[in-house]
């Protein structure tokens, strides 16, 4: 933090307040403080990035603010701008978003959310699969349900 404190010339330099609060966001997640996550991001001062966007989400989520994290997770611009960049987090907040809508018995967001997730990460590496693997089950077990 303290060499982007010290920027002073060029656009690293203005961009520097947005990358210090970024940091310290992360660092208040590290720490377990999701308080101070959402308080950091709220002042972020611009466009929140996609990683931004999915902790802002997490964070809401730990503290409870379940339909605050789902605005956050559903706030990703549109895939097909940037998508490569943007794959992992949208993937990521959509699996969040269908365990939160499970958990308020929103049945149909739920199955939505999930089915958008399996079709991002149909192709998922080996090292994650066991996450795609599980999704499924949790929408089977949604798809039983009335």
């Amino acid at each position: 933090i303290g060499l982007l404190e010290g920027l002073t010339d060029g656009a690293d330099a203005q961009r520097a307040p947005f990358l210090i609060r970024s940091l310290e966001a992360e660092l208040a997640w590290v720490e377990g403080d999701p308080e101070r996550v959402v308080m950091t991001l709220d002042r972020l001062g611009g466009e929140p990035n996609a990683n931004q966007r999915y902790l802002m989400g997490l964070a809401l989520e730990s503290l409870g603010r379940d339909e605050d994290a789902l605005r956050w997770y559903r706030s990703f611009p549109d895939l097909s701008q940037n998508a490569p960049a943007q794959l992992g987090w949208r993937a990521s907040a959509l699996l969040r978003s269908a365990r939160i809508h499970t958990r308020l018995g929103n049945v149909g967001a739920a199955r939505t959310a999930y089915g958008r997730f399996l079709e991002l990460w149909a192709d998922a590496e080996t090292s994650v699969r066991h996450i795609v693997d599980e999704a499924r089950v949790e929408l089977e077990g949604l798809s039983r349900a009335p």
